[in-house]
């Protein structure tokens, strides 16, 4: 399912980045942007999706970390877009998208061949974290690099909400608020 869901993204992408290189003007893209900076995110977005199309969980470790700063970047573009009213409704949208899927897919768990037991471990500053073991016998934290990203997640939600209230207008017309 999500093969689907990442070979669906790639075809959105290459639609759009098609439409606003030779057809700019065609009805079909009214409601998505022809600027050069939407393309080169579109081709971020073909790039990294063709990366979790031709790799199977688990994931390198650093792909993950990669996939959960592009979730990020992702995420704060198309909720500053929104909020200022500066980029198109469809590349909001396929922005918002590819920042869940890759988010996504930077936390998912390891993959285990077979199930096993959790051991809890002292970290290095004496902290302790549950441990699991994947099948080629690596020790790795679990659930670590999703509770990060959801954290970021939150955080980046809570300061793009400060940054719009900030940005409102002093004088409105209609003195409600």
């Amino acid at each position: 399912m999500d093969k689907t869901v990442y070979s669906g993204t790639i075809l959105i992408c290459l639609t759009l980045l098609a439409g606003s290189m030779w057809f700019p003007d065609n009805a079909a893209m009214w409601l998505a942007s022809t600027s050069i900076i939407m393309n080169v995110g579109r081709v971020v977005i073909i790039g990294l999706m063709l990366g979790l199309v031709f790799t199977d969980p688990p994931r390198q470790r650093n792909f993950r970390l990669l996939l959960s700063g592009a979730a990020l970047v992702f995420l704060m573009a198309a909720l500053q877009h929104l909020y200022s009213g500066s980029v198109q409704l469809i590349d909001a949208l396929l922005f918002l998208e590819a920042a869940v899927a890759f988010g996504i897919a930077a936390g998912e768990g390891n993959v285990l061949a077979q199930p096993a037991e959790p051991v809890t471990q002292s970290g290095l500053l004496g902290q302790r974290y549950r441990t699991i073991s994947d099948s080629r016998g690596l020790v790795v934290p679990q659930h670590r690099l999703s509770h990060l990203f959801m954290q970021t997640v939150l955080a980046v939600s809570v300061t793009t909400g400060a940054l719009y209230e900030n940005t409102r207008p002093a004088r409105t017309l209609w003195r409600g608020s």
